[in-house]
């Protein structure tokens, strides 16, 4: 799982070298050009200290600066570990064997992460003081099954989640003894309050979604491997404003194009329902999907994505003018009713917006005893609604055409 980036670790020597040469090139250039304008010695001292002190300046930050304050995150996580308050894959690693996790970060206010091998590591903001955050010593494993329970509930929607919680409560003994310590417990339940690792932990039977590496506390990690976009329609160079269809001729042959399309519409049925409740994906481009080396569709984030029920319910009864008043995002909306309330029922499901972004992708260049019956098929996708008769049938039988066509072209094609 943490194979050595020797690229990543030369790479960075080179910065380093490249830096440090350059500041002892313009150290030596002001000396030389101080000592022909200087009249005096201690002028001349006085330029070398300062000069001496911007180079020690540009050393620390390129090695000692941390932006991040990833030594006092991990001194905290550590501090609670080691108290017995977090557990987690992660901890012993890192605070027993000091498994150096943190490295390349990337910080904002509400989180910090940092790449390290092909994992990438996440930390989020948290104020320590807040009372939910930390779980009741003494409080019975019952307890804690119905607070989960009622977080999920209160987070994806009313259903029963016995299914969902009985595999939480698994995942979160960490250390396989069979019994959920409150450290366990505690970790959990900070964990499922993180957007992004719930989304991560329900559809990790997706191969469209990165796999969890770990967690300790409320640190997580998860697969992470630099992988070109799908396309791009508004790259910044010279070629595409002069060809404003240069961003195809980078396209893969079509039958590694149709794999990587299977993908992405297998992506789109396995969120279109899970444990019983609806998702969507509320920002659809072709920039939110990478191409693996395997040519398999791979997620580059999950921050739009949410529950139907979340989303409806932030709409729900919104006062309304016109539809345009019921806009969660982009791609996710509702209907102004008569009574000039949002309806909160969203209007099209994520293949709708799914056959959008692949259209030009697929269309381009297909053999042509393909393509009209490729383009009827995609155009089926304008029909689909979440409204009217047996929604989810209409949704079943474009997704199952689709995707028999496109396993059809590939499951023997050399290319693919």
């Amino acid at each position: 799982m943490f194979s050595c980036p020797i690229r990543l670790r030369m790479r960075r020597r080179k910065r380093v070298r490249a830096l440090l040469l350059s500041a002892l090139d313009r150290l030596i250039s002001c000396l030389e050009f101080c000592q022909e304008l200087s009249q005096g010695p201690w002028k001349m001292w006085l330029f070398v200290v300062l000069m001496l002190g911007l180079l020690y300046a540009s050393v620390w930050r390129i090695f000692f600066y941390d932006p991040c304050d990833s030594s006092l995150i991990r001194k905290q996580l550590c501090a609670q570990y080691h108290a017995g308050e977090v557990a987690g894959t992660l901890c012993y690693p890192m605070c027993v064997q000091k498994v150096q996790f943190f490295s390349y970060c990337d910080a904002t206010e509400e989180e910090k992460s940092f790449v390290w091998h092909q994992t990438k590591f996440k930390v989020q903001m948290i104020d320590e003081s807040v009372s939910w955050w930390r779980l009741k010593e003494g409080t019975l494993i019952s307890e804690f099954r119905g607070q989960v329970s009622s977080f999920l509930q209160l987070k994806l929607g009313h259903s029963t989640y016995e299914d969902l919680t009985d595999k939480l409560l698994l995942y979160a003994d960490f250390n396989e003894d069979g019994k959920l310590s409150l450290a366990e417990a505690q970790s959990l339940w900070r964990l499922i309050h993180i957007h992004e690792f719930l989304l991560l932990y329900i559809f990790q039977k997706s191969s469209t979604f990165p796999n969890i590496n770990g967690t300790c506390g409320h640190f997580y990690g998860f697969q992470h491997t630099p992988i070109p976009r799908l396309y791009d329609k508004q790259p910044n160079s010279w070629l595409s404003k002069l060809f404003t269809n240069s961003y195809k001729w980078e396209f893969p042959r079509w039958a590694k194009r149709a794999r990587v399309t299977l993908g992405i519409v297998e992506f789109s049925m396995d969120i279109y329902e899970e444990q019983g409740t609806k998702f969507l994906m509320c920002d659809i481009s072709p920039v939110n999907f990478g191409i693996t080396f395997d040519y398999e569709a791979m997620l580059t984030g999950t921050k739009d994505i949410a529950s139907a029920y979340s989303i409806g319910t932030l709409l729900q009864n919104r006062t309304c003018y016109s539809d345009s008043d019921c806009v969660y995002s982009r791609h996710c909306r509702s209907m102004c009713d008569r009574t000039g309330r949002c309806s909160g029922e969203i209007t099209h499901p994520t293949l709708w917006f799914v056959c959008d972004i692949i259209r030009d992708y697929l269309l381009f260049d297909a053999p042509k005893h393909l393509y009209y019956e490729l383009k009827r098929l995609l155009s089926k996708c304008s029909f689909l609604s979440m409204k009217g008769d047996n929604p989810d049938l209409k949704h079943a039988v474009v997704y199952h055409d689709l995707k028999s066509f496109l396993w059809k072209e590939i499951q023997y094609s050399p290319d693919a």
